[in-house]
Order: structure tokens, then C-alpha cells, then sequence
């Protein structure tokens, strides 16, 4: 079993950042907390951290962070100022029929052609209903029904994620998601329940501290290897609750053009990069402190 997004990684380079500030200790001007990433995935670990309160009583002043990124020249840093990362949203959807044996489906009322269909439809609600210039997608990721290939069974579950930017593109989609949903259900005779997650904010990145990391890769990578005007990536992270209290930036760091990506079976994260994931951490704290 494996998550295959490269956490692992990410706290290696953390403490190790944590090694060199902690034997330079005497140099900074100032206090360096550092977050490893507790509850990310999915149980919004950074919105508890926040709500806790214990980030403001230790008077933090700005907050950094990042994320290994296949597809990204290894050993690339990546960011951008304003947003970085959608907003990200999971739903579930039930679709009620009636069972009976397969070979009678005119006697029940099929869950599985319903829920195909809706599969099949959902695309369109991008591609028909929302502005083409607007960045979104919806994806589906699991469905689950039946089990016997001669029973038509009276449930059908699935469940995907919703990624945009703009508050009123998430409102179409949610929107156009239901009535499509409920429309193909009643077609066939059955009936769908819709949830939609509160789910992760956009992550938002300030000006000035986007700046001061674009300003650290450069030094220390050179221009080749900064990219400061990053594409926002539809992809959704928890550091979007802490950018929500305080000034600050995420940033990428390249694994590899040929990479495998994230969530895949073969995803493994490049130990090389560790070296320069820690002097980027590094260099942001001296560059914030003026050392």
C-alpha cells in the first residue's frame, strides 16, 4: 500500500532543513517553526493547526511551503504569485434503483446504466457549462455496484473530485452536477443523492514572499532552474488554510520531466532533490531574516 504523493520526502527534507538552522541557530535572527504536513491528505490537518491557534501565539509572521512535482525539470523550483492550487471539493453520489435477476431488467430499475450514463454525461458539464477559459475539472475515481453478474442491484455509489479556482465556477458545476444526476436517475427510475465536501480552499500565494522564493532558487540554482509564473495546477493541498492567516508562499520542486506521476502505482520520489529542497528551506529562512 502506498499514498504515492512523496510526504515521505518531504519530511526527510524538512528535518534535515531542521539539522542545519538547528547548528546555525545562533545566526537567525528570529524563530523557525516547521510543519510537517500532519493530516493532509483529505482530513484537513492544516485548517486544525490553524484553528488550535498555537501558529499565532508563537507570532508567526509568514508561512512557506512545498510539494515535489513530477512532470517539473528535476531540480526546478516552481511557484507563482497569487494562485497556485485549486480549490478542491470531493462528492458522492447514490443511485437508488430496485433489484432483480439480470434477465428481467425491465422489472427492476438499473442503478449501473444509470450511474454509466451520469459517468458518461459529467464531462460535457465542463466542456458545455463552464466559461473554457475558467481552469476546472471534475473527475471521477471509483464506482462500486453489484455483486453477481446476474443481479441488476437496487444501489450504485460513486465518488470523484471537483478542482476549480473561481467560487462561482464551483456553484455551476455543483449545480449542473445535481440536476444532471437527478435528471438521468429519474429517465431510468431511479432516484440520485448528490454530496459535495466543503473540501480545501485555493492555495494563494502573496506577492512579496512568491517573490522571495523565486529570488532564493535563482541564487542558488540560477535562472535556468527558477520558474516564478507557474500555471495554477488543479491539484488542492491544505496550505491553502495556513495562506489564509498568513502571508506566504508554496512552491514546486521539479522530480523529472518523465516522472511518473502522483497517485501512480510506480510514483517514487527522487532522493536526489533532497539536497536542493533543503537548501531552498534553508535559503528562505536567511532570505526572511536577512542573514
Amino acid at each position: 500500500l502506498m499514498h504515492a504523493c512523496g510526504h515521505d520526502g518531504h519530511t526527510s527534507a524538512l528535518l534535515g532543513a531542521a539539522q542545519v538552522l538547528a547548528r546555525n541557530r545562533s545566526l537567525l535572527a528570529g524563530q523557525v517553526i516547521l510543519i510537517f504536513q500532519p493530516a493532509e491528505e483529505a482530513l484537513a490537518g492544516g485548517k486544525a493547526v490553524c484553528e488550535d491557534g498555537i501558529l499565532a501565539q508563537l507570532g508567526v509572521e509568514a508561512v512557506f511551503g512545498m510539494h515535489n512535482w513530477p512532470g517539473l525539470k528535476r531540480g526546478a523550483v516552481a511557484t507563482t504569485t497569487g494562485v497556485i492550487m485549486a480549490a478542491s471539493n470531493a462528492f458522492s453520489l447514490t443511485i437508488t434503483g430496485r433489484s432483480c435477476h439480470a434477465s428481467q431488467p425491465h422489472r427492476g430499475a438499473d442503478p449501473i446504466a444509470t450511474g454509466a450514463q451520469i459517468v458518461s454525461s459529467v464531462a460535457q458539464i465542463r466542456s458545455r457549462l463552464v466559461d473554457p477559459t475558467e481552469p476546472a475539472v471534475i473527475s471521477i475515481g471509483a464506482f462500486h455496484a453489484g455483486t453477481k453478474g446476474n443481479i441488476i442491484p437496487d444501489i450504485a455509489h460513486i465518488s470523484g473530485t471537483i478542482r476549480t479556482v473561481s467560487s462561482t465556477t464551483l456553484q455551476t458545476i455543483k449545480q449542473h452536477l445535481s440536476l444532471l444526476s437527478d435528471g438521468v436517475a429519474a429517465s431510468l427510475n431511479c432516484t440520485a443523492t448528490l454530496q459535495v465536501s466543503s473540501g480545501y480552499p485555493a492555495v494563494i500565494n502573496t506577492p512579496t514572499e512568491a517573490s522571495l522564493v523565486s529570488q532564493v532558487a535563482k541564487s542558488l540554482f540560477g535562472a535556468d532552474y527558477t520558474i516564478p509564473h507557474f500555471p495554477v495546477v488543479l491539484a488542492g493541498e491544505d496550505f491553502s488554510f495556513y495562506l489564509q492567516r498568513f502571508p506566504g508562499a508554496f512552491w514546486f520542486m521539479g522530480v523529472g520531466e518523465d516522472a511518473a506521476p502522483l497517485h501512480n502505482s510506480h510514483f517514487d520520489f527522487c532522493d536526489d532533490i533532497l539536497p536542493n529542497v533543503i537548501a531552498m528551506h534553508v535559503g528562505i529562512v536567511k532570505r526572511y531574516c536577512n542573514v
